[in-house]
């Protein structure tokens, strides 16, 4: 039987719309007395497509990796292979209500208007911050673990000021170095130091390992004090 189906998952929500191509009242028919059964196994189909992303934050910072979530989706879901017009209506609808008057704003030809690669890199020059990679490594090279901060939070941090230095292929060297210089605990930095095949995976894991191990000492220390209280 000539039907097409369609199924269309946007922002969370499964919407399922066929469209039939009857070429006579037999197959009207046909579909007729079938169709709720087709149209229970594509509602079993719908549970298991690709969600969209969360709604964008519409924070500049945001947008490298909400963008890269949804390129994920448009392969996964096989967007990509639809008509550049519904990867331009589902990218805008994605994003959230506030992403069409974005959209307006950025002056964009009416010919490049339906065009999926155009629409999202004049999104791409919108949301980017034109970032001083001077300033940005500035920041990275003077960022040490404060007073009260975890080893967590400190390496985190680093990671994320990396991400506007342009560090190339020595991004995870550079990363490295800064861990063994900014963490508070001296003797762990000169620890690290001494570590000739030291990589970013090992000086993360030592810094770790010297928390757990702090932390531990401060329990047992706790429960002693309270054992000689009560004794």
């Amino acid at each position: 039987m000539p039907v097409a189906l369609y199924i269309i998952s946007i922002n969370h929500d499964m919407y399922i719309s066929p469209e039939l191509v009857l070429k006579s009242r037999n197959e009207a028919k046909e579909w007729k007395d079938s169709g709720p059964l087709i149209a229970l196994e594509i509602a079993k189909m719908a549970s298991f497509q690709v969600q969209p992303p969360e709604k964008f934050t519409f924070k500049p910072e945001d947008w490298l990796k909400w963008s890269r979530r949804f390129e994920r989706f448009r392969m996964a879901s096989g967007l990509e292979k639809e008509s550049e017009e519904s990867q331009v209506n589902t990218l805008i609808y994605s994003m959230g209500k506030e992403a069409d008057d974005i959209v307006q704003s950025l002056g964009i030809a009416e010919g490049d208007q339906k065009k999926y690669d155009v629409v999202k890199k004049k999104l791409e020059n919108f949301f980017i911050i034109k970032r001083n990679v001077i300033f940005e490594r500035a920041k990275f090279n003077l960022r040490s673990q404060q007073e009260g901060e975890t080893v967590d939070v400190f390496i985190t941090d680093l990671f994320n000021l990396a991400e506007h230095c342009n560090f190339g292929v020595l991004r995870e060297e550079l990363i490295r170095d800064r861990i063994v210089v900014g963490i508070r605990d001296k003797a762990l930095s000169e620890k690290l130091q001494l570590e000739a095949d030291l990589t970013l995976e090992k000086a993360v894991n030592f810094a770790r390992k010297k928390l757990l191990e702090s932390s531990k000492g401060f329990f047992e220390a706790m429960a002693n004090s309270k054992s000689t209280m009560w004794a």
